[in-house]
């Protein structure tokens, strides 16, 4: 039985460890040999087999699943459900004797309850021991040092034991999976569990640590995506074209510290987003007037948005929350006109608020300016939205004048247009008459 069981393991067990033959790194055995290994046993104990021991730990799980499933063995050996003198029992064989023949199912359960106990306690220990044998790794600096991810480190020459620097980086790592050696002899150590990178220098002292990303675009999931990933397997699926996320062509920071992102070939929402410190997009699920097809953003002193929009071909204006509050400049592609913009690439807006863009299309850069409609409501709107409504006020009053002024010259410019409209079809009526009676005329005397 033993036999059978050692020759059913041999073909995992085989290409575990074949496998992890193949992954050993040559290197170490040159860096032994130059440190003092004499042999190839010495080789082994030190170098191979600790560099197996992922693949060790996986032929043993194995192993054991195993060992807790072979009653089916005895049976199949014998040719009875129950060996002689229970020579071949197992705690499997117990169950189905007592269950399937002596109708003891109180009993059997028992011990079925048992056997799930322990193989779950067998099982969460491989686990850990698992992970934590497969967080490790190592990599070599100058002075011959060998540095694991929990910065531990070998001093080769004098084979000293493992030990830890006097004034390291003492916070935990939660789950350190790889890290790599500089030439300068800074240690990157990537931590999983806690989403970030930390810089050491060679004596262990923190240098700098890096926390992650945020606000990253999120990738457009389709219905046909959702049951790919149902259907196919692993390698079935990394033929697949790789779902990304749109990618973030420029970035503008206001002066409370949110930070504007505009997305290329972004729709509605998600194409400007408003992101606060913690990667919280403000302006998430809204959807922004004349936002589908953003180049490029910008962000004064009185946080107003500015955008440029190739799809409405113009440059739109935004209040802090999201609405648009004026519209204006123009795209042509094809432009060779003072002012009108071939194919914008950037916004930018200074200290005066004039609004500065660069253009590819004709090699310019393009300055637009405020007029004094426009500067005056944008500061009653920037004082009212600080509650500064008393200073707001001169500026509203003056808003209001001048749209009171526009919309008497407006009224004026239509009643003139009106008014010679009308003489000019008066006339034109008057002319008709003229030479029909002279056509009348002509025609009767001849």
């Amino acid at each position: 039985m033993i036999m059978v069981s050692l020759w059913m393991s041999f073909s995992v067990g085989f290409l575990a460890m074949l496998a992890g033959l193949q992954t050993v790194n040559r290197e170490l055995y040159e860096a032994g040999r130059i440190d003092g290994l004499s042999n190839r046993l010495q080789e082994v104990f030190y170098i191979t087999i600790p560099s197996m021991k992922p693949q060790m730990l996986f032929s043993a799980v194995m192993t054991i699943v195993s060992t807790l499933k072979a009653g089916s063995i005895s049976t199949q050996l014998t040719g009875m459900a129950v060996t002689p003198q229970y020579a071949g029992h197992l705690i499997i064989n117990h169950v189905d004797d007592y269950a399937f023949i002596r109708f003891e199912l109180g009993y059997a359960s028992a011990v079925s309850v048992m056997l799930l106990l322990f193989s779950y306690f067998v099982m969460s220990l491989l686990s850990g021991l698992q992970n934590n044998v497969a967080g490790q790794n190592m990599a070599a600096a100058a002075g011959l040092l060998i540095f694991i991810p929990n910065l531990i480190i070998f001093l080769l020459f004098q084979r000293k034991p493992i030990y830890r620097p006097a004034g390291a980086y003492s916070a935990d790592f939660g789950e350190p999976v790889d890290l790599y050696v500089a030439s300068d002899d800074k240690v990157y150590i990537a931590d999983k569990k806690q989403n970030r990178v930390v810089v050491l220098d060679q004596d262990g002292s923190l240098l700098r640590e890096f926390m992650g990303y945020f606000g990253a675009n999120k990738a457009d999931q389709s219905m046909l995506n959702w049951l790919k990933k149902l259907v196919l397997n692993k390698d079935q699926l990394a033929k697949e074209k790789a779902a990304l996320p749109k990618p973030i062509t420029n970035v503008s920071l206001d002066k409370d510290g949110f930070i504007y992102t505009s997305t290329a070939g972004g729709e509605g929402k998600g194409a400007i987003r408003k992101l606060n410190a913690g990667g919280v997009d403000i302006f998430k699920n809204k959807t922004l007037v004349n936002g589908h097809g953003i180049v490029d953003v910008a962000i004064d002193g009185d946080a107003f948005l500015y955008n440029i929009d190739l799809d409405s071909m113009h440059i739109n204006l935004y209040n802090r929350d999201g609405e648009v509050m004026f519209e204006f400049g123009l795209v042509s592609k094809d432009t060779q006109q003072y002012g009108i913009l071939g194919y914008p690439t950037g916004i930018g807006v200074d200290s005066h608020h004039a609004i500065w863009i660069s253009d590819s299309g004709t090699n310019t850069v393009h300055k637009y300016v405020r007029t004094d409609l426009g500067r005056d409501i944008l500061k009653a709107l920037a004082l009212y939205a600080e509650g500064k409504y008393e200073q707001s006020k001169p500026y509203w009053e003056a808003v209001y004048a001048q749209t009171i002024k526009n919309s008497a010259v407006t009224v004026f410019a239509i009643l003139t247009i009106w008014m010679f409209g009308f003489i000019i079809f008066g006339l034109s009526f008057n002319l008709y008459d003229f030479f029909y009676e002279l056509y009348k005329e002509v025609n009767f005397n001849l």
